[in-house]
This record gives structure tokens, sequence and C-alpha cells, in this order.
């Protein structure tokens, strides 16, 4: 590959639908590499972020259960 990714390229990239070629040139090319990565870490990031709040969004009804129950506890 004589060129760097086109913008559609990138964006087929960080959808994991690049091609062969693209994946072998990202790996060969630091330019290429450096766009990516911006969007990749914030990506990662988001996805993180996304499964944080899941999980305490559900642990929320079991604390609220823990509380409920100590609070039934102390008032017997």
């Amino acid at each position: 590959m004589n060129t760097h990714l086109s913008e559609k390229a990138m964006l087929r990239w960080q959808a994991g639908e690049a091609s062969e070629l693209d994946r072998r040139h990202v790996g060969e090319c630091a330019q290429c590499r450096a766009q990516i990565q911006p969007l990749a870490d914030a990506l990662s990031w988001f996805g993180a972020a996304a499964r944080q709040w899941g999980a305490e969004k559900a642990a929320a009804p079991r604390r609220l259960q823990a509380v409920a129950g100590a609070v039934h506890r102390w008032y017997r």
C-alpha cells in the first residue's frame, strides 16, 4: 500500500471492518496508527465507563435491599 488510509478506511478500521491490506498497513505505518489511536482510546474508555455504570446500576437494588434490611432489624 503506497498511500495512507482514507477517512473511510479509518472508520472501517474503528468499526472492526478493516481489510487485510488496511490491517497490514496500520501495523507498519506509525502515522496511520497515530491517527487511529485517539478514537480507539476514546471508544475503549467509553466502553469501560458504560460497563462500570451498568455494574453500579445493577448493584443498586442489592444495596437498597441491604439497607432496608438493616433498618428493619434496627426498628424491631
